[in-house]
Formats: C-alpha cells, sequence, structure tokens
C-alpha cells in the first residue's frame, strides 16, 4: 500500500472508516505555532517550543519522504516566529537554532523509521495478496468465537466478487455459515495467550459468492495473537476439482462394487498386509459368514491351517513372480463339509511395481469334478462297448472270408477262384479297418500309416506268387474317420489288386507306393503308383465296365465326394484320388 493509500488502525479496519489525516497534522501546526507565539509573548519559552514536535512527527511518520523538507520548512517558521516575537533578540535566535536542529533531526529519524515500516508493510502486503488461496483475518470474540473481519487478500476477493468494502468490518457469515460450534471449545483456552503454535482447525464447508453461487472450500482457522489481541487467521482453499475427483472416485467404486457382486463366483481383494478389505456376496454365501466377519481379516483367521498356508503360499507366490496363479485346493463349506475350490490369483501392482495387493477369484468345482468322472466313467464303458462292436465285427467278417476260402478251395474254375479272391480282399480291406478302430486308443479315428501298411502287407501276402514285388507307405501323419478308412481302404485293395494282377505280367519284382498328404485347401490327396507295364492308350477309365475300376470310380464319386484320375505309361501307372 502507498501513503495516499487509506490506513486502518484496528478500530478504522473493525468500522471500515476512511480518515484523511493531512488536514489534522496542518490545524495542529497552526495551533502549535498559536501556543508558541502566546507562551513567547508571555516569556514562558522553555518547554512550550517542543510542541512542535507533534506535527513534525505526525507529517514525518504519515508522509515519510516529505517528512525531512516539512520539519525544516517548520523549523524555519519557527525561528522567525521566534525573531519577531523577541525583538530579533540574538540569545533567543540562537536557541531557537539550536531546536530547529533538533525538529529536523527528529523529523529525519521518524522518516527513516517510518519508511521502514512502510516497506515491511508493502511487502507483507505484497506476500499476504500473492496467496493463491482465500485468506482473511477475524477477529476473537470474548468467548472464542470468530468475529468480524479485519483483513482480506486480493484473492478473497476475486474469488468471492466481493469489494473490500464490502468484507471489511463485516461478520464471517457474510462468507459462510458453517462454523462449527466446538471451535469455542476448540479455543476456550487460547483466549488469553494465543500463539502461532496453538494449532490449526480444518474443517470442509461451502464458501458464499456475492452472487449467491457457492462452492466447496476446505477451511484452515489458526489462532494468532496480534497486538495482545487474539485474531483468527482464516485460509479457505477451493476444491471443487477434488470434490469432483472424488465424486468420480465415489462412482467408480460404487460401479466397481456393483460389477463384483453381479459376478456370480467368490471373489476377495487383499490389501498389502494380506487383509480382506472386499468381497461379493456369493463368497459370503459359500463360507456361510458375514461381511463383518470377513472383512479385515487373514487367511490364517478364516479357513483351516492347512488350507490357509496353502493360500498364503499362492499369495506369495503370485506377489514374487507377477504371475497369476492357479491351483485346486480344498475348504470348508457352509454346512462344514470339504469343497474342492479352484483358486485364481493375481498381484497388484502400482506403475513402480510397489506391491499393494492380491485379487482371488474361486469356483467351487466339488460338483464339476464328479460330473466329470461320471462322464469319464461313461466314455470309458462306452469305448469299451464299440470296441467289442468293432471287435466283433471284424470277426464276423473274418469269419465270411473263412467260408469264402473254404469254398475256394473246393473250387476248380480259375476265374472262379479269382473272383472269390476278389471277394476275400475285398471284405478284408473292411475287416482291417473294424480292427484298426479295435486297436486304437481313439476310437474316432484311426492312424493311416499303420493302417495302410498293414492292408498293404495284407493284399500282397494273398498272392503268394508275387513276393518279389516290393511296397512302400507315406500317409504324411493324416487321420481317418471310419467314414473316410473304409472307402479308402476299398480304393487301395482294387488299385493295388490290379496292379498285382496286370502291371507285373511276366515280371518276378516290382514296387507299389502309396502317398497321401493333406493340401493347403484342407483336401486328403492320395496317389496309388506302380512302376509296370502301364494300360494300354484306348483304355477309358471312365468308361471301364470292369468290376474293378467301376467300384474305384463309384466310391471315390459318391462316398467320398471326391475326384480320381489316373495316368499311366510304359513306366507304369498312378492313380490321384482327391477328397474333402
Amino acid at each position: 500500500m502507498s501513503d495516499k493509500e487509506r490506513k486502518y488502525s484496528q478500530s478504522e479496519a473493525k468500522s471500515g472508516i476512511k480518515i484523511d489525516i493531512l488536514p489534522l497534522i496542518i490545524l495542529s501546526a497552526v495551533i502549535v505555532f498559536i501556543i508558541l507565539g502566546i507562551c513567547y509573548y508571555l516569556n514562558y519559552t522553555i518547554v512550550t517550543p517542543h510542541l512542535i514536535d507533534i506535527p513534525i512527527i505526525l507529517f514525518a511518520f504519515y508522509y515519510p519522504k516529505k517528512g525531512p523538507v516539512v520539519a525544516v520548512l517548520l523549523s524555519v517558521v519557527y525561528i522567525l516566529m521566534v525573531a519577531v516575537v523577541t525583538g530579533f533578540s540574538d540569545i533567543e535566535i540562537i536557541y531557537a537554532m539550536g531546536r530547529a536542529a533538533i525538529f529536523v533531526t527528529i523529523g529525519t529519524a521518524v522518516s527513516l523509521i517510518s519508511a521502514r515500516l512502510n516497506t515491511e508493510k508493502k511487502r507483507y502486503s505484497s506476500f499476504f495478496n500473492s496467496l493463491s488461496d482465500t485468506t482473511y483475518i477475524t477477529t476473537c470474540t470474548e468467548d472464542g468465537e470468530i468475529g468480524e473481519i479485519i483483513e482480506c487478500n486480493d484473492t478473497t476477493l476475486i474469488n468471492t466478487g466481493y469489494s473490500r468494502e464490502e468484507l471489511i468490518g463485516k461478520p464471517v457469515s457474510v462468507l459462510t455459515t458453517n462454523i462449527p460450534p466446538t471451535l469455542k471449545d476448540y479455543h476456550k483456552d487460547r483466549r488469553e495467550n494465543c500463539n502461532p503454535d496453538s494449532g490449526i482447525y480444518v474443517i470442509e464447508t461451502e464458501h458464499k459468492k456475492k452472487d449467491g453461487t457457492s462452492c466447496p472450500v476446505e477451511m484452515k482457522i489458526r489462532s494468532y495473537s496480534f497486538d495482545k489481541k487474539p485474531v483468527f487467521i482464516i485460509t479457505a482453499r477451493d476444491i471443487s476439482k477434488r470434490k469432483n475427483y472424488e465424486n468420480k472416485l465415489m462412482l467408480q467404486a460404487q460401479f466397481l462394487e456393483s460389477l463384483i457382486e453381479t459376478i456370480p463366483i467368490p471373489f476377495m481383494y487383499k490389501d498389502r498386509n494380506m487383509r480382506h478389505i472386499m468381497c461379493n456376496n456369493p463368497l459370503l454365501v459359500s463360507l456361510g459368514m458375514k461381511k463383518e466377519d470377513f472383512i479385515g481379516k487373514t487367511a490364517f483367521e478364516i479357513y483351516p491351517p492347512e488350507s490357509a498356508e496353502e493360500i498364503h503360499r499362492m499369495d506369495l507366490e503370485t506377489m514374487s513372480s507377477h504371475m497369476p496363479v492357479s491351483k485346486t485346493i480344498a475348504l470348508p463349506g457352509s454346512e462344514g463339509e470339504t469343497r474342492r475350490i479352484l483358486m485364481n490369483k493375481m498381484g497388484v501392482f502400482s506403475e513402480d511395481g510397489e506391491f499393494n495387493g492380491v485379487i482371488s477369484v474361486a469356483q467351487d468345482i466339488t460338483d464339476l469334478k464328479k460330473v466329470k468322472e461320471d462322464l469319464r466313467r461313461s466314455l470309458e464303458e462306452k469305448t469299451i462297448l464299440l470296441q467289442e462292436v468293432h471287435h466283433r465285427v471284424k470277426n464276423n467278417l473274418a469269419i465270411i472270408i473263412g467260408f469264402l476260402t473254404m469254398q475256394k478251395i473246393l473250387m476248380d474254375d480259375e476265374k472262379c477262384i479269382e473272383a472269390i479272391t476278389d471277394a476275400e480282399n475285398r471284405i478284408y480291406s473292411l475287416a482291417a479297418v473294424h480292427e484298426s478302430i479295435y486297436l486304437s486308443e481313439n476310437i474316432s479315428e484311426i492312424d493311416a500309416q499303420e493302417h495302410f501298411e498293414n492292408l498293404v502287407a495284407s493284399i500282397l501276402s494273398a498272392f503268394s506268387d508275387d513276393s518279389g514285388i516290393m511296397h512302400s507307405t507315406d500317409a504324411g501323419g493324416c487321420k481317418l474317420d471310419i467314414r473316410q478308412a473304409i472307402p479308402a481302404s476299398l480304393i487301395i485293395n482294387e488299385i493295388i489288386t490290379n496292379s498285382i494282377k496286370y502291371a507285373f505280367k511276366d515280371r518276378e519284382s516290382g514296387k507299389i507306393s502309396l502317398k497321401m498328404f493333406m493340401d493347403e485347401n484342407h483336401r486328403y490327396n492320395m496317389i496309388i503308383s506302380d512302376d509296370g507295364i502301364g494300360i494300354p492308350a484306348d483304355f477309358d477309365q471312365s468308361k471301364s465296365q470292369t468290376l474293378g475300376i467301376r467300384v474305384i470310380n463309384n466310391i471315390v464319386r459318391l462316398q467320398l465326394k471326391g475326384d480320381v484320375t489316373m495316368k499311366t505309361g510304359p513306366s507304369g501307372t498312378t492313380w490321384t484320388i482327391s477328397w474333402k
């Protein structure tokens, strides 16, 4: 504040009255000189000259920059007055000049002191007004309550919309009405001797603005001693943003709590001290506990020692590994029975990697394990039954083959014997599939490699005269179900039988190869080739009336819904069959 700004004494601050001191100082100077003139006229000159110190000190105090100049002027006026009144007495003029020197010294000293005080006052005012929080000072009533506002900073005026004149001298209820009644008791023992170490009272309330709106604030009230009188320094910080964040956090917490309650399986959360601080109703139901009996307790206070120790080991494991942990443990149920619980745990960590707690999700799998065991037992029984069915089918086909073999022995016609042999091979192809399924661990599919190797070897062994024919099989790791294995086996039987009969005439050796793979379109491709003499060039596979060729074409197109092609030449014949 500058010298020309208003100045408040304590009473002025309470009343808010502005006083102009300059006229009073001039009036005091005039009165002093009148008194001095009278005293000099009456010859009273010992003490009365020092009355002039009054206007000099007043002017130097309130106007320090001009104080020394005014002191000089008043001293000159004083010397001239003495000279006139005393008839220019040399001794009186000398005395007057000595006193004038004292007047000037006093004026200069007071000006310096006042300037220093004003500098400190400006520093205080600058600091006070630079505070970002609403800050004001109030009086303290006789019974220790907050009284009237005696000072406020510029932030107060900005935040509330009031002018200084509208606040100074007014009760604090202008800004807020929510001053706690306990404030009287809080400050009762401090009314007589308030000091900066007497403590701070913190409350949350609302500040009223001039436009009728309000905003939430955190108010800090501190008692202080000013001029040996107690005052309150009140700082109010706008906490609107914090309140908004708190409201958002509260809504998120409510949403999270609702979300957790909707989870149909038990859920719990432990803090860093391994105490449960959150859970849902399914967990309490499964344990037969109330929430107040669960929250705040550790696993060792809730579960049996063995179960609690296992849970604690899982907590430590996820805490050290930063990875989820899943185990099946035994826990007591709501009726005291033992339940099998699949416990999943995951540690919760801050961005800095600091451990904050553990989230646990538990699922009662007791009934699930029982159902799983029943299904496993039932599946084993059905598997055994199906294997027995395939075994019986294979045996029945073997009996049919045996009948055909006996019939063949009794026959002399080579064509009939050949037809019966072909029928035996076809039936064996069917029986081989059932045998592979019977011997397989998985009755839904068979390994093509092993099955085809056995099938080809069996077909070759049926023609003892052709034992010099070599064969190779590469099924490419393919698996076939029974709907694919039977048609594929019949096709292999027909093609290899034809190769043995016709491809190696007048030859003691030959080679037959079988390859199978699945292409990028997930189609099976089976390639059967021999290095025999080939088929005549005018042979049309699609128009052939031989039984073997017709069987191949019909099986590929009608059962496998696939395609078949044949390439032949002097170096042999190759059949390519593909299906989805």
